[in-house]
């Protein structure tokens, strides 16, 4: 089979992620079918694969474009794609060949306030719709986005198939205290801290989770923010400071894969408030560090998370506060959602999501 995979994103955060282990877990098993990968020029070579495997082509249109679906919709007839695999809802238009396209969450949706204008949600719903309608077969990270897409595109449960994502080997839990010590020291941090992961967008639930830790009657535990990125420190200035807890919290830059599972390691537990999520893989990667997790009873995440997190109502910041407060003092509570964390974590693997995903490929090539 001649498999084309568009991976002009394979740098972003979060889909970037999901493209990296999808394409390394499929070249290690499968040795039978031959992929086309469609790179930005600037990625092209920060990539290797064997060579009898993959060929690496060059597609530079912009993100979200009208081009993008000209161009690789005329390169995939160039190169006689038998089947073309798009990993975000901008699936090529004008494809003749069987149409895979992976709709990781409809947060474009949910949240149209996070999109830069109006124009980019009418885009964004329409591109999404027009995916939804003209694919194969859609795969969904989760029960949750599957049920979002049938909900609001009205769409045939047998289209969607959902494949759950994987935790990175990387993200394991690391006992070398001189190698935490140092990574703390290198950032600042102290010995003791609650980690909230996610950016400063709606849906992460910022504003509550900085309340919610102001109410913290024990204060010993700073708040780490990761994933807020530092430029937006004086953003945050004000709200810290009314809240009283400047001195309280650290922002911390952008970290590798290396060093976020030395972030997790080094913390009491995670705090990940969110108000939506297609998968939550945080709280997966904390989970598989040997990390406590507070998260949202919404969404994905008590899918994913199974019994091993404390679930709690994002928008009640008494029960967010008593959670963190409960989950830090009570050691046999800590002990118990340890052990659980690192058990639902191995469920997770992306080469399960790449054998399930090959198995897709090779079913509609088949009918």
């Amino acid at each position: 089979m001649r498999i084309g995979i568009d991976v002009r994103k394979i740098n972003d955060f979060g889909i970037g992620t999901y493209i990296q282990n999808l394409v390394k877990h499929l070249l290690e098993f499968d040795k039978q079918n031959q992929y086309f990968l469609f790179f930005h020029h600037r990625d092209i070579e920060n990539f290797s694969y064997p060579k009898e495997q993959v060929v690496k082509l060059v597609n530079n249109s912009p993100k979200y474009s009208i081009r993008e679906h000209f161009s690789l919709s005329h390169q995939a007839k160039k190169y006689d794609i038998q089947l073309f695999h798009e990993p975000h809802y901008t699936l090529p238009y004008f494809l003749e060949c069987k149409k895979v396209v992976s709709i990781h969450d409809l947060i474009h949706l949910k949240f149209p306030q996070n999109l830069p204008a109006k124009k980019a949600y009418i885009y964004a719903k329409f591109m999404i719709g027009q995916a939804v309608k003209k694919s194969d077969k859609i795969l969904a990270g989760s029960e949750n986005t599957k049920n979002d897409v049938m909900e609001i595109f009205k769409t045939n449960q047998r289209k969607i198939e959902v494949i759950y994502y994987g935790v990175d080997e990387i993200f394991k839990p690391i006992n070398d205290q001189n190698v935490l010590e140092n990574f703390r020291n290198k950032y600042k941090l102290p010995d003791k801290y609650i980690l909230y992961s996610g950016s400063v967008r709606k849906h992460k639930n910022l504003e509550n989770a900085l309340k919610a830790y102001a109410m913290l009657k024990d204060k010993s535990y700073d708040l780490v923010l990761a994933g807020v990125g530092l430029q937006n420190q004086k953003v945050l200035e004000p709200m810290l400071k009314e809240l009283k807890i400047t001195e309280k919290v650290k922002i911390i830059p952008f970290l590798d894969y290396a060093e976020l599972a030395l972030l997790y390691n080094s913390a009491a537990v995670l705090f990940f408030p969110t108000l939506y999520e297609g998968f939550g893989l945080p709280v997966l990667e904390a989970m598989a560090c040997g990390i406590p997790v507070v998260s949202s009873n919404n969404s994905s995440i008590a899918e994913v998370s199974g019994d091993a997190a404390v679930l709690v109502y994002p928008a009640n910041l008494k029960e967010m506060a008593e959670a963190l407060e409960k989950v830090l003092a009570e050691t046999s509570l800590r002990q118990r959602m340890i052990s659980l964390g690192l058990e639902r974590a191995k469920i997770f693997t992306w080469k399960k999501t790449a054998e399930k995903t090959l198995r897709i490929y090779q079913e509609l090539l088949e009918n």
